[in-house]
């Protein structure tokens, strides 16, 4: 029985850790994003300009959902693992 008890705390702790992990990874990549500069081509011409500035817009919502998706996978992981640590003591208080 305790084997089992020590073995869940480890997993626990791996998807706690894995998740952090997660959530850092995430700050960093939306860190990127948002401290990087908007170039335009010195080529583009007025008539471009609407289509280019479309597809910066897509672009950028595409990663801004990306990480969106990734911050709630990272925090329902990490919850996980902390779940699996704690599940004796909740029952035994």
């Amino acid at each position: 029985m305790e084997n089992k008890s020590s073995m869940r705390i480890v997993m626990g702790a791996v998807a706690f850790l894995v998740g952090i992990g997660l959530l850092v990874i995430v700050f960093l990549m939306s860190y990127s994003l948002f401290n990087s500069e908007f170039i335009l081509p010195k080529d583009a011409q007025n008539k471009d300009i609407i289509g280019l500035l479309t597809n910066y817009g897509v672009s950028f919502l595409v990663k801004v959902v990306t990480l969106f998706i990734m911050t709630i996978v990272a925090s329902i992981l990490s919850n996980k693992g902390i779940s699996l640590i704690f599940k004796d003591e909740v029952k035994k208080n």
